[in-house]
């Protein structure tokens, strides 16, 4: 299977464990490209005004994991823009993942992935698994590895027949 993922990554920590998720995808056998979502500015005075300089296409991906840190309890406002302006995914598969410092889901990262999810699926895609990895955690690399192996085991289902069929 052709795998995207695609994330924006603040600190490195969703780049990490992106970089995980796409070796493990890769040993399964999968064709995997990591691709960054860039803004022009990082963190611009308004998160309103973010622009961006990179937009990886979403196409040539069966299966797109989307992954983004928690900024100020929401999803950030690149990845926000960068789900805004996709074309329909309803041919992808999804699953989604969101890295924030505070210990609890409930802090933020949740939400985090409510926001993607619902922009994600008005676009008509089905999201079949999510995540939250907690940095600040003991249990931090136990958790992400949870999560990679939930997500590996979703890559190997079949696709879904597209609409109508």
């Amino acid at each position: 299977m052709k795998i995207g993922i695609i994330i924006h990554s603040m600190t490195g920590h969703t780049f990490n464990v992106a970089e995980e998720l796409s070796q493990k995808l890769m040993d399964k056998g999968h064709k995997v490209e990591l691709k960054k979502v860039v803004p022009v500015e990082e963190e611009p005075k308004n998160p309103k005004n973010v622009q961006l300089k990179e937009i990886p296409p979403v196409e040539p991906y069966e299966l797109v994991v989307f992954g983004a840190p928690v900024h100020g309890m929401a999803v950030s406002p690149a990845m926000r823009l960068y789900l805004e302006q996709l074309p329909d995914l309803g041919d992808k598969m999804v699953a989604i993942f969101v890295t924030q410092s505070f210990p609890f889901p409930f802090m933020g990262g949740s939400r985090s992935v409510g926001q993607m999810k619902k922009i994600c699926e008005s676009k008509g895609a089905d999201v079949y698994e999510t995540g939250v990895i907690n940095w600040s955690r003991k249990t931090r690399q136990a958790k992400i590895e949870n999560m990679i192996d939930r997500f590996c085991d979703f890559s190997d289902r079949p696709l879904k027949a597209p609409a109508g069929k």
